[in-house]
C-alpha cells in the first residue's frame, strides 16, 4: 500500500528477522536447559526410589555397592612439600552421576525413622512411615488377613440379600 518506504520496510524487516533469529536461538537454549533439568530432576527421582530400598542399612556389600553405583574412579597418589599425601575419590553413582561434594541436609521427610518393633511377631525394624505397626513380613500376613475377612464378610451379606429375596419371593406367591 505503499505507506512506508522500501528503505525503511528493509530496515524494519531486517529488524524482525535479526529479533526473530535471536528468539529462536533462546527457545533452544531455554529448552536443552529444560530437557537437562528434566533428565537430572528424573535421575534424582529414579535414585531416591532405588534407595528408599536400602533404609535402615547397617553395613554396605557389594549388593549394595553394586546397585547405587556406577562406576568409582580412584587417582595417583600425590605427595605435597609437607609431607602428606592426597588421592582424590570420584564416587559416580546411578542416575545422577557425579555428585562432587555432598553437602546434604536431612529434612523431617526424607530421614530415616527411629527403629520399631513389630506389633505380631516383636521383630525390630525400620518403618516406611510414622503410622507402620508391623514389619515387612507381618504387614503382608496382616493385609492378606483383612482382605480375607473383607471378602468373608461380602460372601455373607450377598448370602444374606439371597436369603431375603427368595423370602421375599415366597411371600408373593
Amino acid at each position: 500500500m505503499e505507506r512506508i518506504t522500501e528503505r525503511n520496510f528493509e530496515m524494519m524487516s531486517g529488524k524482525y528477522q535479526k529479533e526473530q533469529l535471536e528468539i529462536e536461538a533462546r527457545l533452544r537454549e531455554v529448552t536443552e536447559t529444560l530437557n537437562e533439568s528434566y533428565e537430572k530432576s528424573q535421575g534424582i527421582r529414579d535414585f531416591l526410589s532405588l534407595i528408599r530400598n536400602y533404609q535402615g542399612l547397617k553395613e554396605l556389600d557389594a549388593t549394595v555397592v553394586n546397585a547405587l553405583i556406577d562406576k568409582i574412579f580412584v587417582s595417583e597418589r600425590e605427595k605435597s612439600a609437607d609431607g602428606t599425601v592426597r588421592q582424590e575419590i570420584k564416587i559416580y553413582y546411578k542416575f545422577i552421576g557425579f555428585v562432587g561434594e555432598l553437602h546434604i541436609t536431612p529434612t523431617k521427610r526424607w530421614t530415616a525413622l527411629p527403629a520399631k518393633h513389630c506389633t505380631v511377631c516383636g521383630v525390630e525394624y525400620v518403618p516406611g512411615s510414622a503410622i507402620s505397626k508391623y514389619c515387612p513380613i507381618c504387614a503382608k500376613k496382616v493385609q492378606r488377613e483383612k482382605s480375607n475377612e473383607s471378602r468373608r464378610r461380602s460372601r455373607t451379606r450377598d448370602r444374606q440379600v439371597c436369603i431375603e429375596l427368595s423370602a421375599k419371593n415366597d411371600r408373593l406367591t
